[in-house]
């Protein structure tokens, strides 16, 4: 998601650079520069959460820094490593998507429709008829089921809606002047406890719901068929009691309450990591709080010191009160409603079993029936593998699970599908560009502009030692040194920075020499009127490549008009920034567009005197 670091400093003097500065967020790609092995391998450390902060701020995804493992579970540092591997990666990834609980629980209910899908089947015995009163008491169930969850949502939300309002509303009005990042975290606090208490009542009512469908088991009292037919002296009709059971809708019944079963399951987890992230914000608000210039007081208890929260309570206790007068009423009534239409179908077939009009299917046609269904049974194992390979289309590469070959690319894609099945939203590309072929590099932030596509949360940094390693030379770029780190803009950097990454991009592109007059300016072949101070008698011009531009709408006051031909650019990571090849002197220039150009295509390049970065 995001790192917000500011001014931090540590309480290890030997960290470097010694104060940081540094900020990115949800889908973004943020560059980080240094052409010293050892403070890029430092300031990696320091976004692993290595060091304890003595001063600043260190937030990740808008939480305070907790401790190196907690850190862990939320950065993820990609490194180019070919020859180490976690092999077989098939089990590693697998052990991942087991800690992803989205996965799990999903996998989960697919497992267990697709076994008790197929024992229904299994136990019909080629019976239509049977199949028939099983598919109806399935839809019955499921709707009666699906219905009750959904209104619960929605009231849930709805009122989840209102108290967040009410809150944010008062807290506005009754502390409008305390420091907004302080209100920041109040709001997330609060919202964190109201979705915490909500999630409450979302278990009560699946219990309660658990209880009523269980209920749907134990109806075979209210239809006197197999009583009768036990009873019979009919020793013909005595043989079909035991097709009068009931037997049939548990099958149903059981497959829904595992189903209520891990959704409750999954209703704690969320509670339980909501209730240790709220004791957290707690801890923090009242830090906040001890800081802050506008409130002096001392602060121990936060509903004491927001006073609205007596309405917000009371807001909640009315919400309990509907809740538990549906759950212990209305849910009551449906489901004995639904008892009642149950009984019906069952006694409906009970008549078809005692007439003998029930339908027998094709033997063979239902040998293959459950020989599908049975192949269809895919346990969470297999559906891993099945997700794996889903997951790296969407992203748009291509992942071998049993491959023997080392390959960098590989080890690439098994650290980035980790990191996503971990959750870990804040991915560290440390070294990796530099170590990269083009093809490999394009390929690279493809995937992570999917990744956007896929879950807008990740964050990308890229930590290297070259400005050709930058992927969107258009956005702010981090400087790191011994003392600081600066964010500058690419013109900036090769200014400011001129012994550095200035001497390296300007070595052989985009110098001009010059000769000047005080009334022309002869370059390039091309002599231009033009009067300023900026140029000596002879030079050279140093040419901004982020304002060379290719059409002359965008470029009016242009002094230099050049014509050349697209060279392929194997240079820099970044696709938008293009080489040309002026045809008159064999002259290279590299420039930032949008625009995509096809290599040897011809191209026009306008030059103007804001162009000039630099006069030598």
């Amino acid at each position: 998601m995001s790192f917000t670091i500011q001014n931090a400093k540590f309480v290890n003097r030997k960290v470097f650079p010694k104060s940081v500065t540094f900020k990115n967020k949800d889908s973004e790609k943020t560059a980080v520069l240094s052409q010293d092995r050892n403070l890029r391998k430092s300031f990696k450390n320091i976004l692993q959460g290595k060091y304890l902060v003595k001063n600043g701020v260190f937030k990740i995804d808008g939480y305070d820094k907790v401790n190196k493992q907690w850190t862990k579970r939320k950065v993820a540092v990609i490194k180019s490593n070919i020859l180490f591997r976690r092999w077989p990666e098939k089990f590693w990834l697998y052990t991942s998507l087991l800690l992803n609980k989205n996965f799990y629980s999903q996998a989960k209910i697919n497992y267990i429709n697709q076994k008790y899908s197929f024992l229904s089947f299994s136990t019909s015995k080629n019976n239509k008829t049977d199949l028939e009163m099983r598919d109806k008491l399935e839809v019955m169930i499921s709707k009666f089921i699906d219905n009750s969850v959904e209104i619960e949502e929605q009231w849930v939300s709805e009122f989840l809606d209102q108290i967040v309002e009410f809150n944010d509303k008062n807290l506005l009005k009754n502390y409008g002047t305390l420091e907004e990042h302080i209100r920041i975290i109040i709001k997330d606090y609060y919202y964190l406890v109201e979705k915490t208490q909500n999630l409450e009542l979302v278990q009560t009512f699946l219990q309660t719901l658990w209880d009523k469908v269980y209920s749907f088991m134990e109806l075979s009292s209210l239809c006197t068929c197999e009583y009768n037919a036990k009873k019979s002296k009919d020793k013909q009709v005595r043989k079909l009691s035991k097709e009068l059971d009931f037997h049939q809708i548990n099958f149903v019944t059981r497959k829904q309450l595992r189903i209520i079963d891990l959704k409750v399951s999954d209703v704690k987890r969320k509670i339980a990591k909501n209730n240790f992230i709220i004791k957290n914000l707690k801890k923090q608000i009242i830090f906040e709080l001890s800081k802050s210039e506008t409130h002096k007081k001392k602060v121990s208890n936060l509903d004491e010191m927001f006073v609205w929260r007596k309405a917000s309570n009371d807001q909640r206790f009315e919400f309990k009160k509907k809740q538990e007068k549906m759950f212990f009423e209305g849910l009551s009534d449906e489901a004995v409603t639904l008892r009642g239409k149950i009984v019906e179908v069952m006694h409906k077939y009970h008549k078809r079993v005692l007439n003998d009009d029930c339908e027998k299917g094709d033997i063979e046609e239902f040998r293959i029936k459950r020989a599908q269904l049975k192949n269809n049974i895919s346990t969470i194992y297999k559906q891993s593998l099945t997700y794996i390979d889903e997951t790296a289309e969407q992203l748009g590469f291509e992942f071998s699970l049993l491959s023997l070959k080392l390959s960098k690319m590989e080890g690439i894609w098994f650290q980035l599908l980790s990191a996503i099945y971990s959750k870990q939203y804040n991915l560290v590309f440390y070294n990796v560009f530099s170590k990269m072929s083009d093809t490999e590099k394009n390929e690279l932030l493809t995937v992570l502009n999917n990744l956007k596509v896929f879950d807008s949360k990740f964050s990308s940094v890229i930590i290297d030692e070259s400005i050709y390693e930058v992927p969107e030379m258009d956005k702010n770029i981090y400087l790191i040194n011994e003392h600081e780190t600066n964010e500058n803009s690419i013109e900036e950097i090769l200014e400011k920075h001129w012994s550095t990454y200035g001497g390296e991009f300007f070595s052989k592109n985009n110098r001009f020499n010059y000769k000047y007059d005080g009334k022309k300016l002869e370059t390039m072949n091309e002599t231009t009127k033009i009067q300023s101070t900026m140029f000596e008698e002879v030079g050279q011009l140093i040419i901004n490549p982020m304002k060379i531009y290719t059409s002359k709408k965008e470029n009016k006051n242009s002094i230099l008009e050049l014509s050349g031909r697209i060279s392929l650019n194997k240079d820099f990571a970044d696709t938008n920034m293009h080489e040309a090849v002026v045809k008159e002197t064999d002259l290279r220039i590299y420039f930032y567009s949008t625009k995509r150009f096809e290599e040897n295509e011809k191209v026009k390049l306008y030059i103007s005197e804001e162009s000039i970065l630099k006069v030598l």
